[in-house]
């Protein structure tokens, strides 16, 4: 009986393990993940200021007024 309940005790704390290996494993891949879209979000939004700061030197240039910084 003593072997049974060692190796019951033995399987549930693999289990609990393994549980907890997964959780770990899912916990990194969401970090990742975050930190990725992170620095895809900084990118695309220097990307878009860009695109304005353009956008408003071609808009003065061809449509000049007085407040037209040159």
């Amino acid at each position: 009986m003593s072997q049974s309940q060692a190796v019951g005790a033995t399987g549930i704390s693999g289990i609990s393990e393994r549980s907890e290996i997964k959780v770990l494993s899912k916990t990194i891949a969401f970090s990742q993940l975050n930190a990725n879209t992170k620095l895809h979000g900084q990118r695309l939004n220097t990307y878009l200021k860009k695109i304005k700061n353009n956008y408003f030197q071609i808009r003065c240039f061809l449509f000049p007024t007085p407040f037209a910084k040159n």
